[in-house]
């Protein structure tokens, strides 16, 4: 051993007095005085358990790592809410037995919108008068409940309806385009209709018999239910994300739910006006 030691000085494997030789690279080998018995290298020892123990997860540092990263994603999206008030006014229409002279509704509308999606909905109150196109193709088992129908002599010519109604739209709409100031939205959804009061006028073409106006029906209320399906577009003008002014032409499309003793179902065009203040 101090042979090979001395003839290889630059690489010297020094001894201890117990017969073990040492390097800087290699593990601890024994030897005799004669014979080196091994040399194993310090690439073969035995994995360090430090460094190859099983990662374990830190929980805590997970979960706040994922808060602060969807954080920062909701900071990057442009998100707002809106709401102020709105006027719907409906134009009038013709569709299956049922003509809509008009319908006028007021109350407030509310706006949630995730970069170019929103949401809108709202609750408004108003009126709606509409009228039979043909008396004879209402159902006898119908028109028996109609106030005081079955004691007119003679028989009107003309039927009209006049209705109190909730509404509470349900839309969800596309930012198509927008530059600093205007929006251009396309719009489609639900409404849903509570039914309030429901009046009826029976009318004559002959002058010298008077109308019999404002006679109260008594219905059984089905409650809120979806009553149109709509389609349409609107504008708005957005002045520095303080206050937005929307107007928006829809088409309202009866469902199968029927409301009254009338069985109302109208379809109609509307314009619908809104103001809105921009919160957040």
């Amino acid at each position: 051993a101090r042979e090979i030691a001395s003839s290889n000085s630059d690489d010297s494997i020094p001894a201890n007095s117990a017969g073990y030789i040492r390097s800087a690279g290699d593990r601890v080998a024994k030897a005799d005085s004669n014979n080196i018995i091994a040399l194993i290298p310090a690439s073969s020892e035995s994995p360090n358990e430090e460094e190859n123990a099983p990662n374990l997860i830190n929980g805590p540092s997970v979960l706040s790592s994922l808060w602060h990263s969807a954080g920062e994603t909701l900071q990057a999206q442009d998100y707002r809410f809106l709401i102020g008030p709105q006027l719907n006014i409906f134009s009038p229409w013709i569709y299956d037995n049922f003509s809509t002279y008009f319908g006028t509704f007021g109350g407030f509308g509310a706006i949630v919108s995730l970069n170019r999606l929103e949401l809108h909905t709202g609750l408004q109150y108003g009126l709606m008068h509409n009228e039979y196109n043909s008396i004879v193709e209402i159902p006898l088992s119908q028109i028996q409940h109609f106030p005081n129908y079955n004691n007119l002599n003679p028989l009107p010519d003309y039927i009209e309806i006049w209705t109190q109604q909730l509404h509470l739209p349900l839309q969800l709409s596309y930012i198509t385009w927008q530059n600093d100031n205007w929006l251009l939205r396309s719009k489609a959804g639900a409404l849903g209709s509570l039914l309030i009061r429901e009046s009826y006028e029976y009318s004559y073409i002959d002058d010298n018999i008077d109308d019999l106006e404002d006679l109260n029906s008594r219905f059984r209320s089905p409650g809120l239910a979806l009553t149109h399906a709509n389609l349409g577009f609107s504008i708005a003008y957005s002045y520095q994300r303080k206050w937005q002014l929307e107007a928006a032409l829809q088409y309202y499309h009866p469902l199968n739910e029927s409301m009254g003793n009338s069985e109302l179902q109208t379809s109609a065009f509307a314009l619908q006006i809104g103001y809105y203040w921009n919160l957040f």
